[in-house]
């Protein structure tokens, strides 16, 4: 039998809006304080919490694992049929909802959140980034205001920042930069050191790699690979290398 590591308040101090599509509040919920019932310690060391102490908050207990040293802090809330596990720490005004997983080593802090089926592993996810729909985000970084929702996957190492948005079906991996208000979106890919900024999008089933930088107002489509190129203005190059159609 699994050792508890916390319990709820008996009584809830807040609650938490549940809107329809139109941001219409259509019931509330009451969440309850979690508190420590022996000393929460991280994998590194650090003491989360001690026996005792009050947490952030959850809908019911199974909002949260009983196992690991995953917690809730300040006034982080998971609610619905979201699930916290592993070694997963979420903290200040971060929200979990839906059916939203997060776990590993992740962080999810500042006003960041995480809904709908979406997925978050050893990723930190900050500010007031959003992930959502089916997204999956793993070993990667979202912050500022960035956007990672529909079917789209972020990982191994990727920073998606600004008010950046990677969407669709659309891949950023390895330690690929996607940042300002720059779109990637449908089957596109992004990955080794490229980076996508400014206002620029690729889309399509477009591949951007290598040492890329795709800037300015520049729209990467179906069929285009590059690798080595600096592409600023819709399609005329400032520094080419390497231009291939499948």
């Amino acid at each position: 039998m699994i050792e508890k590591k916390f319990k709820l308040a008996e009584k809830s101090d807040m609650m938490v809006q549940v809107l329809d599509e139109e941001n219409r509040i259509i019931d509330r919920r009451p969440v309850f304080r979690i508190i420590a019932l022996k000393d929460i310690i991280d994998s590194n060391g650090n003491v989360l919490a001690k026996k005792g102490e009050m947490g952030g908050y959850v809908e019911a207990e199974y909002n949260l694992s009983q196992e690991g040293s995953c917690w809730i802090c300040n006034d982080a809330v998971v609610w619905q049929d979201a699930f916290v596990s592993e070694n997963a720490v979420i903290g200040e005004n971060a929200e979990i909802r839906g059916n939203a997983h997060v776990c590993g080593n992740a962080g999810v802090v500042n006003n960041a959140r995480v809904y709908g089926h979406a997925r978050v592993s050893n990723s930190l996810v900050e500010g007031n980034a959003q992930v959502y729909d089916n997204a999956r985000v793993y070993g990667a970084h979202i912050s500022d205001d960035a956007q990672v929702y529909g079917n789209a996957q972020v990982d191994r190492y990727a920073k998606v920042y600004n008010t950046a948005q990677v969407y669709g079906n659309a891949q950023v991996y390895d330690n690929a930069h996607v940042y300002g208000d720059a779109k990637v979106f449908d089957e596109a890919e992004v990955y080794d050191t490229a980076q996508v900024y400014d206002e620029s999008k690729v889309h399509g089933t477009a591949k951007v790699y290598g040492v890329a930088k795709i800037y300015g107002d520049a729209d990467i489509s179906d069929g285009k690979l590059f690798n080595g190129y600096a592409l600023k203005n819709k399609g005329q190059s400032q520094q080419a290398s390497d231009d291939l159609d499948r």
